[in-house]
């Protein structure tokens, strides 16, 4: 998971790239960007081994705060197969 910028001003547009090898039993990608106040989330839709490698999500004006960014492989039982997260800090 590679997230852009890692530290701005704001309002900040965070752009999340995340590569996913693609295997059967992948079902979704769920992303969130979260702080004491502040939250968002995305989800893609994964097509198992026929899904494509890399996603792209852009979250439009975050603003200030320490926020934790987080990406979640989900499977057919709807069971988190693995997970990516960082901090980043958007500043007045």
């Amino acid at each position: 998971m590679l997230v852009t910028p890692r530290s701005g001003p704001s309002p900040a547009l965070i752009r999340i790239q995340l590569i996913v090898e693609p295997a059967s039993d992948n079902r979704a990608l769920r992303l969130t960007i979260e702080s004491d106040a502040y939250y968002r989330s995305s989800a893609i839709e994964l097509q198992g081994s026929s899904s494509q490698r890399v996603h792209v999500i852009e979250f439009r004006s975050v603003p200030a705060g320490v926020h934790e960014v987080r990406g979640a492989i989900v499977d057919d039982r709807g069971s988190v197969r693995a997970t990516a997260y960082e901090y980043i800090r958007i500043f007045e």
